[in-house]
């Protein structure tokens, strides 16, 4: 891996986890007077930055191993967004836990 590929990884990682802790932040405060309560959740900026840091590097992965464009994008879609979720339906077959564990489980927008 590159030095300056895995940099600007670790950037974008570091501005769109800055972000999402800014906004909800201030979401936080326009939502709730109390300010001790605003942090209660700020293990999931965590998981969020874990999150983003894991799916960058399957990407930077598939795009190293695939040099055409078109073919990464299908073969990164089938991986992220197929494959993810058929991994949380297997796993959480007839009220298994274990598949509250994957990636799927921990997505912030999943209600």
């Amino acid at each position: 891996m590159k030095k300056t590929n895995f940099t600007l990884l670790i950037g974008f990682v570091l501005a769109s986890t800055l972000m999402t802790f800014l906004k909800g932040l201030i979401v936080g405060l326009c939502f709730s007077p109390d300010t001790l309560h605003n942090f209660k959740g700020i293990k999931y900026i965590g998981y969020f930055a874990l999150m983003a840091t894991v799916y960058l590097m399957v990407a930077f992965l598939v795009a190293i191993l695939v040099k055409r464009t078109g073919l990464f994008i299908i073969i990164y879609f089938v991986l992220v967004v197929i494959f993810d979720s058929l991994l949380w339906l297997g796993l959480t077959f007839k009220q298994n836990q274990v598949g509250y564990f994957t990636f799927r489980s921990c997505r912030f927008f999943s209600a």
